[in-house]
Formats: structure tokens, C-alpha cells, sequence
């Protein structure tokens, strides 16, 4: 029974802190939950045949080759460019009435695009391209997630400031004042994409070669 009791306590003491980050922040919960589930989608995507399957074993033959023969540069430059597309698409978003709406289509897009390639690299290349993906890519897939998610946490809520001061005919003061942290939002935010692709690019180079992939 003590011991029982000990992993309910340590169960509810592991869910605790994510119970109150839940709570305190709903609108970031549900886009984490909005990714995961792009994820979960793109990897069964991956796996059901719903693309040709030559066209995407040369895909995939491409992607690894490129990143086996790529510089740090190539590397980093592959990686941070759709990144930096989707924080642009979210920055843009702000200024949007209906951008509120567009943010978490954009959430869900990049974890399936996310899901769709961890799931074919681990399915072609088994236990190695889950190594290749836990060492080399969730690193900086944790930041740059992170960083998409809480830009489009800002301009989610920029954009619905906007709409509710044009709904009630009100000067746009708030929503102006509002700009400065917004702005300052997405500087931080492109920074830690850097960091992220710039820490893939280094880990593809150091692991990879350790990896038959």
C-alpha cells in the first residue's frame, strides 16, 4: 500500500506543474496541443502510402545526402529559411483582424510538416534515423517550435485586441501601445530560431557521422 501510494504522490507530483501551466495559459496549451497533433497527423501521414513512395524514397535520398555532404553554412541555412517563412507568416498575422484565426493553422501546418519527416526518416531508416532524429534533430526542434508557438501566442493576441477595438468603433491606443512588446516579442523569438538551427547544423555535423543514415 506505502508503495502504491508513493507513485500516485509521484505521478500527481510529475502532473502538478503541468496541470498549472495548463491553467495559467490555456491559448499556449491548446497550440502545444495544436503542434502535437500535426505532428501525430504528418507521421501517419508518412507511413499510410498517401504520397507515391518512390518519389518519396528520392526525396528523402536527397534530404540526407544533403545534410551528410552540407557545411555548417549550407546546413544552417537550409534549416533556419522555413523557419524564419513561418515566424514572417506569424508576425503578419498581428496586423490581421482574422489573424487570430490563421495562427494555429500555421501551428498545425509546421507539425505536420515536422511529424511527416521525423516519421519518414525513422521508418527508412529504423533505429538509426531515430537516433539521428532524437540526437541531432529534437534538440532544436524544442526552440523552434517553441519560438513559432509563442510568436503566434503574440500575434493571436494582437490580433484579437484589433478586432475587438474595430468591433466596439474604439481608438486603437491600446492596440498601439501593444505594438512595442509585440515587435520586441519577435526579435526574441528569431533569436532562439537562430539558436535552434544554428544548434541543429552543429549537432548534424558532430553525430551524423557516427550515424549510418
Amino acid at each position: 500500500m506505502q508503495s502504491r501510494s508513493a507513485v500516485i504522490r509521484l505521478r500527481s507530483d510529475f502532473f502538478k506543474p503541468v496541470i498549472h501551466f495548463v491553467r495559467k495559459n490555456p491559448v499556449t496549451s491548446a497550440f502545444c496541443f495544436v503542434f502535437l497533433a500535426g505532428c501525430i497527423l504528418g507521421a501517419v501521414f508518412s507511413s499510410v502510402g498517401v504520397f507515391d513512395e518512390g518519389y518519396l524514397h528520392d526525396t528523402f535520398s536527397v534530404f540526407i545526402e544533403s545534410r551528410r555532404l552540407s557545411g555548417f553554412t549550407g546546413l544552417f541555412s537550409s534549416i533556419f529559411t522555413p523557419s524564419l517563412i513561418f515566424l514572417i507568416l506569424a508576425f503578419l498575422c498581428g496586423f490581421f483582424v482574422f489573424g487570430s484565426a490563421v495562427a494555429p493553422v500555421l501551428i498545425f501546418v509546421r507539425g505536420i510538416g515536422f511529424g511527416f519527416c521525423v516519421g519518414r526518416i525513422i521508418t527508412s531508416y529504423g533505429i538509426n534515423g531515430t537516433l539521428f532524429w532524437f540526437f541531432v534533430i529534437l534538440p532544436g526542434l524544442f526552440f523552434s517550435s517553441a519560438a513559432l508557438i509563442a510568436s503566434c501566442k503574440a500575434s493571436f493576441d494582437i490580433s484579437l485586441e484589433l478586432l475587438y477595438q474595430l468591433k466596439a468603433d474604439m481608438p486603437q491606443m491600446r492596440f498601439h501601445a501593444r505594438l512595442q512588446p509585440f515587435f520586441k516579442c519577435f526579435l526574441i523569438m528569431t533569436a532562439v530560431t537562430v539558436f535552434s538551427s544554428a544548434l541543429e547544423a552543429a549537432l548534424n555535423l558532430l553525430i551524423m557521422p557516427l550515424i549510418n543514415v
